[in-house]
């Protein structure tokens, strides 16, 4: 994986959201920032960016709980 140029304040409010089978992680101005088809995946990138505090949707935090 590759880790992203991120500033503190990118790392803030992002938003998890499940669509077509992946999982999308998007900034808070709506850009995407980085995408996982797995939990296991999702969790080692938001891990390695050093994201906390990601607001999951309903659709993500259904099908994170699920997996």
């Amino acid at each position: 994986m590759t880790t992203l140029n991120l500033t503190p304040i990118d790392r803030v409010n992002c938003i998890v959201t499940f669509n077509v089978h992946r999982f999308e992680v998007y900034h808070a101005c709506g850009w995407l920032m980085t995408a996982a088809q797995t939990k296991a995946d999702l969790k080692a990138q938001l891990a390695e960016n050093g994201i906390t505090n990601a607001k999951f949707d309903s659709a993500a935090q259904r099908k994170y709980l699920a997996a």
